[in-house]
């Protein structure tokens, strides 16, 4: 449906042609190096606040033991989940939460309530793996994204990270679940 959505309401509502339904959405080439460089460090920040907080969490006794949301993923990981999950996925969720609902909430309560509101969305759509933490985190991330995307003015930046971020979250799941497993192995 997030992939769907912006798609039809911008051509049956707005009657955009695809050529205005990639300006709308902020979907350029021009600046694209610039929009990857930028992208690059709002994951570098990612990764930075996410440690940041989970040490202060776990400083005031918050256990973060079973807070990741990969597990209950991993029941479904075959070679055509993984690459949903970890390309298209998050091209589906820029679309609609920085593209589209951004640019709907900017229009009717301007930039920074934009902003908050779909970071919290973004947050929101991720409580159905059943823990609060990851939906919190993801609302940070939704945040950064929504920034990134304000600074670059090219949605691309934001999905060019959100991928790299799935990306390398996954890659140190695998890694954490391989060094957990080694141990065991000797």
């Amino acid at each position: 449906i997030c992939n769907d959505f912006p798609i039809i309401w911008y051509h049956a509502i707005n009657r955009y042609d695809l050529k205005n339904m990639f300006l709308q959405l902020k979907l350029k080439k021009e600046g694209i190096n610039n929009s990857i460089l930028w992208g690059i460090i709002t994951v570098i920040i990612a990764f930075t606040l996410i440690a940041i907080i989970g040490v202060l969490l776990q400083f005031f006794g918050f256990d973060l033991t079973d807070s990741s949301n990969i597990p209950q993923l991993e029941l479904y990981f075959t070679i055509p989940t993984i690459f949903i999950l970890i390309i298209i996925q998050p091209i589906g969720e820029e679309i609609f939460f920085r593209g589209f609902l951004f640019d709907k909430f900017k229009s009717l309560f301007g930039k920074t309530s934009a902003i908050v509101f779909t970071s919290i969305l973004f947050g929101i759509a991720h409580l159905s793996y059943g823990h609060i933490y990851p939906a919190f985190l993801t609302a940070i991330i939704g945040l950064l994204l929504a920034l990134l995307v304000v600074k670059t003015n090219n949605l691309y930046s934001a999905i060019f990270a959100h991928i790299i971020f799935n990306i390398i979250s996954y890659s140190l799941f695998i890694i954490g679940k391989s060094l957990q497993i080694l141990p065991l192995m000797l």
